[in-house]
């Protein structure tokens, strides 16, 4: 290596041969120059070992390690920062884009506050063949915080962070995946800022062959274990997840989380998969993502099915789809006609019981 990195980049990958040469090549072109790209290949049996070879032949920063058995993106992530070598740890998958003066940008950012711990940014999403079908602006500012309290607002692939924040959190922890990345930001906002660059720096991607939607119920119930972990250790009390080996619904419930939380955050997972699923053009992901968030809804009652039913004709109406949003309006009728009532009406029907 030519010069000592400013920031290494970590990249964790299985079987994840199809992207991978855009992936790395968005690293490498990077107007920052002073970085190393650490490659943590988690067992891939696909041709992912002999393009990281060639990587490595190319380019001297390109440093590839591989695990000879699975063990999960968190423990990959762990060795992956264990092997890194720079003051500053971004992240990107293997499957992803960075913009080119991404890395440039947020270390500009570190230098003009040498409080920030964690920053991450918005992102474009786009689908198998590179269509951009969505642009999220990430929040930013004294909101991140407070929000994050409340689930995760930052896109994993999109962040950097100090790695003394990293070493002073105490790092990714296996037994909080698929949902690592929150426990992680969570713990780092114990001790530091943490910020967004609202603009789209990376290219996340959406394809039918990820194993998203098998995993969106787990990472919901990892997302409310990192948060209920947070909230104890907000009270001063040790961290309850610290040496667990595995976190499921039952020990959550077992510990006071309510199944009704539960539940609804299974809900937001499944209509936020369900909505990005359809905006990419996966319509059988999406149709198994929708019926998978009512199951949800319907057993918080039958006034959360209806609002999840409006949702999603509102969506479909926005996408051009009128006849198919008409129908979940109607469906929406069935299930919980008060919902369609106007207002006033409802008033004049029911009375104004705050007015009693």
């Amino acid at each position: 290596m030519t010069a000592e990195p400013l920031v290494s980049v970590v990249m964790p990958v299985r079987d994840g041969a199809r992207y991978l040469d855009e992936a790395i090549a968005s690293v490498l072109s990077q107007t920052l120059r002073e970085l190393e790209l650490v490659v943590v290949d988690d067992g891939s049996s696909d041709a992912t070992p002999g393009i990281l070879h060639a990587w490595q032949e190319r380019d001297p920063r390109v440093r590839a390690h591989r695990r000879n058995e699975p063990g999960g993106v968190a423990r990959a992530l762990r060795e992956g920062v264990d092997l890194a070598a720079a003051p500053y740890l971004a992240r990107l998958d293997a499957d992803d884009r960075a913009a080119p003066d991404r890395l440039r940008r947020q270390l500009e950012a570190f230098r003009a506050r040498p409080a920030l711990g964690l920053l991450g940014t918005g992102a474009r999403y786009v689908d198998d063949a590179g269509r951009v079908f969505r642009v999220e602006v990430a929040p930013s500012g004294p909101a991140v915080a407070r929000e994050l309290r409340h689930g995760n607002v930052f896109f994993h692939p999109s962040v950097v962070m100090r790695r003394s924040a990293y070493d002073t959190a105490g790092g990714y922890r296996p037994q909080l995946e698929p949902a690592e990345d929150l426990d992680l930001w969570l713990r780092i906002a114990e001790h530091s800022e943490v910020d967004n660059l609202p603009e789209p720096l990376i290219d996340y991607r959406v394809h039918g062959a990820q194993s998203g939607f098998v995993a969106l119920r787990a990472q919901a119930t990892a997302s409310a274990a990192a948060l209920w972990a947070a909230s104890v250790r907000a009270t001063g009390a040790p961290d309850p997840a610290e040496d667990l080996e595995r976190i499921d619904e039952a020990l959550l419930v077992a510990h006071g989380v309510g199944v009704p939380d539960l539940r609804r955050r299974h809900l937001d997972a499944y209509s936020w998969a369900a909505e990005t699923y359809e905006r990419a053009g996966y319509s059988g992901i999406a149709s198994s993502c929708w019926r998978a968030a009512r199951v949800e809804a319907a057993a918080l009652g039958r006034a959360e099915e209806g609002r999840l039913l409006l949702r999603r004709g509102s969506f479909r109406r926005s996408l051009g789809r009128r006849t198919a949003g008409l129908l979940d309006r109607a469906r929406a009728a069935v299930v919980a006609p008060e919902l369609l009532v106007p207002q006033s009406l409802r008033h004049r029907v029911g009375g104004n019981p705050a007015g009693r």
